[in-house]
């Protein structure tokens, strides 16, 4: 939808900036009270789009214009956006702070294992070479016992000392202490030397080391008498919601809190629940991202800065996101007429998957011989039960339900879709289905591919509709926008452009 990727790019570009002081003084192109975008800042920004919304515009009869009307709709979307007061919303801040805090921590962790990578010699190639895939668990006098990680890629002077260790013997080290070598165990010893060039090593020694330091660094956070976890998390609903739940010497955090954060993580990780089993993952992650994001402001102030510079931008996108939910979202009801419009709009039929029925029958691995053996005889294997999960229905319970290449079980797909449609009589299989449990099909019916229905692509056209009604909502909601602000197109200004705005940057 042409105006779905409007909205989109309206969206996008409340991220970015309207100006760069090296293209002051250019004439403006699109203005509010406020704020002007000259023709170059428009080149600009129309260079930093993906090439997927380039190509969009460009498939206009009038590049520019769409361009341009896409501009004063975000002009005016952005005016909306800091009269509104949505950028203080506690909701908003709250979820701002927790991607700047991750944000912060990849920034750290990325710089320091870049500077570990720096610091890897001959010595450490040689000894990779020499010892990779060798396990170390050890004891730490700080952190109680880690591992198993591969000795290869531990700190220079921690490596060599385990190195030279028997299990059970201990050596005291200037940087950690006592250091005791639990255990050595080597899971390739076959595979040396390893025939991967420098630059792999020193990114895989690098990163490893930096991955030390981290769980090091947990450990003692998690030993730390000021770090406490309350029990019950698996059930948060139960706790009142200002109880601090999860406290450490870089933070607390109450249960209203924390479930902001499993809002927040839920956002990159779907699949992320609130039950117990993700208590621990989330807690790890509060503690060390605080963690990173404090040593980033103390030792890489200019990354840290860049950072949060990124987490304003990060918000008022964010905060766009939510005015065009709570203006256009809130408009939009996909009805049957909806449906039946995109149904009609389709260029050609959309077509069903070819479907087949089978007879089954299945046996464990002790009646195998048995089950193969009544494959080939009059009355087939009659007396084996059939596989269970595909009947029909109660009366025929020996009978599938119709089933698609993607609907039977176990590698079997394309020998019984290779079947021929006239051959109702052959047994094929057996089949492994799964371990100790095998099945055989004969074909009863092939029912060809036929045009889908409206109920049967429900969902594809639910999308699709609900795509153009945002889409026309939006048009009207960013027009009555610009109308209200004030915004202005210099018409005279866009009518002497070149028709691309690839060359804007340039005039």
């Amino acid at each position: 939808m042409k105006r779905a990727a409007v909205y989109g790019f309206t969206l996008f570009m409340i991220a970015s900036g309207c100006g760069s002081p090296a293209v002051d003084g250019d004439t403006w192109l699109v203005a509010t009270e406020n704020d002007t975008v000259t023709v170059r800042e428009a080149g600009v920004l129309w260079e930093g789009l993906e090439e997927s919304d380039r190509a969009f515009f460009a498939r206009s009869d009038n590049p520019s214009r769409e361009f341009v009307e896409a501009l004063a709709g975000k002009a005016a979307l952005e005016v909306l956006l800091d009269s509104s007061g949505i950028l203080d919303d506690p909701d908003l801040t709250a979820f701002t702070s927790s991607w700047l805090r991750v944000e912060s921590a990849i920034r750290a962790r990325s710089l320091l294992a870049h500077e570990e990578m720096a610091s890897v010699n001959d010595s450490d190639l040689d000894f990779f070479r020499a010892r990779e895939g060798v396990m170390a668990w050890f004891t730490l006098e700080d952190t109680g016992p880690i591992g198993p990680l591969p000795l290869t890629e531990l700190p220079r002077e921690l490596a060599s000392a385990l190195n030279g260790l028997s299990p059970g013997q201990s050596v005291v080290l200037e940087e950690y202490g006592s250091v005791a070598l639990d255990s050595l165990y080597d899971n390739m010893p076959h595979s040396r030397p390893s025939a991967e060039p420098d630059s792999t090593l020193i990114q895989i020694i690098g990163y490893g080391r930096e991955r030390f330091h981290y769980l090091k660094t947990y450990y003692v956070l998690r030993s730390d008498p000021g770090t406490l976890v309350s029990q019950g998390l698996g059930d948060i609903s139960s706790i009142p919601e200002d109880s601090v739940v999860v406290s450490s010497p870089l933070g607390e955090w109450t249960r209203g809190q924390l479930e902001q954060e499993l809002r927040f993580f839920q956002t990159r990780v779907p699949y992320l629940s609130s039950g117990p089993e993700w208590i621990d993952m989330i807690t790890e992650n509060l503690f060390m991202q605080s963690h990173f994001k404090n040593l980033l402001q103390a030792r890489y102030p200019a990354a840290a800065d860049s950072v949060v510079q990124a987490s304003l931008a990060f918000s008022r996108r964010r905060g766009a996101e939510l005015l065009m939910r709570e203006h256009v979202l809130r408009h939009v009801e996909v009805t049957r007429e909806d449906l039946e419009r995109e149904y009609s709009l389709l260029s050609e039929p959309v077509l069903t998957a070819e479907r087949r029925v089978f007879a089954t029958a299945s046996s464990g691995i002790e009646d195998l011989d048995r089950f193969r053996s009544s494959l080939l005889e009059p009355g087939g294997p009659e007396s084996f039960p059939p596989v269970p999960g595909l009947s029909a229905s109660q009366d025929s319970p020996g009978v599938t339900v119709p089933l698609m290449r993607v609907g039977l079980p176990g590698n079997i797909s394309s020998a019984l879709f290779d079947i021929d449609a006239d051959d109702t009589t052959t047994w094929m299989g057996p089949f492994e289905i799964e371990p100790g449990f095998f099945g055989a099909f004969r074909l009863l019916e092939v029912i060809p591919p036929r045009p889908a229905t409206i109920d049967e692509l429900e969902d594809r056209l639910r999308d699709a509709a609900q795509n153009r009604l945002e889409a026309e909502y939006t048009d009207g909601f960013l027009l009555e926008q610009r109308n209200r602000f004030g915004v202005k197109v210099n018409e005279q200004a866009l009518r002497g452009l070149p028709a691309s705005p690839e060359l804007w940057k340039e005039i």
